[in-house]
């Protein structure tokens, strides 16, 4: 017990050194973003984004079954097992990523050409925009079980290494296109997804070297499978919530105010991100431990380190949220060139949505890791599906 809690010590401050260059440089890629694609074109970056988040409903249920599954046989400690899990995930998120292609190239054009709100000429860079963001999105989907598998493995240097070197590039790629007197949002987003797909393959190369149990096979077990599509069908519930909270609204906000609204929230979500991707260091952290130690039986351990990360999340989350709630018009003038419309308030309310959605993580792992999540699934879909 005392080596888990030394090995949650360290990944945790891996993670927070990981998080405080990201969370810096990241805020900083989004001022620069929105000084060099506008207003307009930033909005549109962020419809698009929307349209293509939708695969989540079908690939993200599996994405997060594939996690468990991956920790849960990792805990088990049988090397046979832990290769028929991998194989097995890892073919069914090649499908769901083929699966997702077809439905963005059908749906995901179609919303965009005739239901979006796109200022006049430029339709067509919101849709090379959109194709890029579907690009991308395959190779991070199959990626899914190797960023899993770094995590259970508790590998966060690694982690924490390639996610520096992500913020940077993209840095990068927002400085280049300052510079470029071509369409910057067609540039944007070839250079953006490149930047993503080489990550993922990093990630790809890191594990098949250093992981006995990543040899890739053509191979779906028929009883895991069916018990994965067991835990997914539960999980889309609650997936199908969370994206008609999120990108649904996004698209609402397009759809009646148009694409300076997008931009807005887009702001809002940015700055929410960076300080719930701070805070979640400790779910990260405790994560693998506790589905782990959920799986070697070892209960006690389990749940002290559920209760003690749910606590320890909501004092750092309210330790951010109190500073940047009192002076979010202050800390926005300092950030950005231009502060789009009603941005403050998006942020406050924003804030406060996060404090209670970040005190629940934990729990949410040690659910996951019992496998039985029918009565979440219906609980979280039932009073959340309001918001939308």
């Amino acid at each position: 017990m005392t080596t888990n809690n030394k090995r949650i010590a360290k990944n945790t401050m891996l993670l927070y050194i990981r998080t405080f260059i990201t969370m810096v440089v990241g805020l900083y890629t989004s001022r620069v973003m929105l000084n060099a694609l506008g207003v307009d074109n930033y909005g549109i970056n962020s419809v698009v984004g929307g349209i293509v988040s939708f695969s989540a409903l079908i690939t993200g249920t599996m994405a997060a079954s594939s996690s468990r599954y991956l920790t849960y046989s990792l805990g088990e400690g049988v090397l046979e097992k832990m290769k028929n899990v991998f194989a097995t995930v890892t073919n069914i998120q090649i499908v769901m990523g083929i699966l997702a292609v077809i439905i963005l190239e059908i749906v995901g054009v179609w919303f965009l050409n005739t239901a979006a709100d796109i200022p006049e000429g430029r339709m067509y860079a919101a849709n090379c925009v959109l194709q890029c963001s579907i690009v991308s999105t395959f190779v991070v989907l199959v990626s899914v079980p190797f960023n899993s598998l770094i995590i259970a493995h508790e590998h966060m240097d690694i982690y924490a290494y390639m996610s520096i070197l992500e913020v940077v590039i993209k840095l990068g790629v927002c400085f280049l296109i300052r510079s470029y007197e071509g369409d910057r949002l067609i540039l944007f987003s070839i250079l953006w997804a490149s930047a993503s797909i080489l990550i993922n393959i990093i990630y790809a190369v890191f594990c098949f070297r250093k992981f006995a149990e990543v040899k890739y096979q053509w191979r779906i077990d028929g009883k895991l499978f069916k018990e994965m599509a067991g835990y997914s069908g539960w999980n889309l519930l609650s997936n199908t919530t969370w994206m008609l909270n999120t990108q649904g609204v996004n698209m609402l906000i397009n759809i009646f105010f148009g694409v300076a609204f997008n931009a807005t929230r887009g702001i809002a979500t940015t700055v929410n991100g960076a300080i719930q991707g701070f805070v979640s260091n400790f779910t990260t952290a405790f994560s693998p431990q506790i589905t782990k130690s959920y799986a070697a039986g070892n209960y006690d351990y389990c749940y002290s380190i559920v209760n003690k990360g749910a606590k320890y999340t909501w004092y750092l989350m309210f330790i951010f949220l109190v500073p940047v709630c009192i002076e979010t018009d202050t800390l926005l003038h300092l950030w950005l060139v231009e502060v789009p419309p009603m941005v403050v308030l998006f942020v406050q309310l924003s804030m406060f949505e996060s404090l209670a959605l970040q005190s629940s993580n934990t729990l949410l792992k040690l659910i996951q890791a019992t496998g039985n999540i029918k009565r979440y699934a219906i609980d979280v879909t039932i009073f959340t599906s309001l918001v939308f």
